[in-house]
């Protein structure tokens, strides 16, 4: 899958690079979410910047919000639909489903 990777801080345009990652490995209590949209908000770009309360290991996903739809579920989760209020900049993402809101 693709995904938005910060690689060093600075211009966004400089330093944000889109990649090919591995699908992630769904635990028994995850969601695999295909995402729709996945915007970039000021404090994404403060991040970026190097200017934000925290710093993650490079390189780095980009992006902290999103929609989009549950596609695979696994053994022990319930969640099916829409779902929004997770995500980072890429085609999927997995997350625990307690942490999604899901519209049906």
């Amino acid at each position: 899958m693709r995904q938005l990777q910060l690689m060093a801080h600075g211009e966004p345009s400089d330093v944000i690079e889109l990649k090919t990652v591995a699908e992630p490995v769904l635990g028994p209590e995850e969601v695999l979410v295909s995402m729709e949209a996945a915007p970039l908000n000021p404090s994404d770009f403060l991040l970026v910047r190097g200017m934000y309360g925290v710093r993650p290991a490079l390189p780095s996903p980009v992006g902290t919000e999103g929609v989009g739809r549950v596609t695979k579920r696994g053994s022990r989760s319930t969640p099916s639909g829409r779902a929004w209020g997770i995500g980072v900049a890429k085609e999927a993402v997995c997350c625990l489903d307690c942490s999604l809101y899901v519209r049906p």
